[in-house]
């Protein structure tokens, strides 16, 4: 999310259309790494069609960047270590613009159907 204080821009467009019979049943999330490693996330929910986007917004030039997708009900860090969608976002890319939209990052049926079963919640009742 964006506000006044920030003078550059990362849009980040999400598709998962290729799914079929998509249903925009969870949210995803985005977590982007910064070059000293800290982490900032954003959750994205994804339209009848499997189309989002997050935005990013920052004060100063953020440098390179690593780009994280996965279940809304992962971690940041836990994304950061596993085998998910990730794209990296180089550096230099800064130079040219303040606002970077990357090319849509595709969501496809194999990470889609492994997110919505990641990290199920249970419910046991008894004695």
């Amino acid at each position: 999310m964006s506000n006044a204080n920030e003078s550059f821009r990362l849009e980040i467009p999400l598709d998962a259309s290729s799914v079929e019979d998509f249903k925009p049943e969870k949210p995803v999330k985005v977590v982007i790494q910064l070059s000293d490693s800290s982490l900032i996330e954003q959750s994205v929910k994804l339209d009848d069609k499997g189309q989002g986007a997050a935005t990013f917004g920052f004060e100063k030039n953020p440098g390179a960047l690593r780009v994280f997708l996965g279940p809304d009900d992962a971690s940041a860090d836990e994304m950061v270590g596993l085998q998910t969608i990730s794209t990296d976002v180089p550096g230099r890319i800064w130079l040219e613009k303040k606002v970077v939209t990357l090319q849509p990052i595709l969501i496809n049926a194999y990470y889609w159907h492994w997110w919505l079963t990641w990290c199920r919640t249970f419910v046991i009742r008894g004695r």
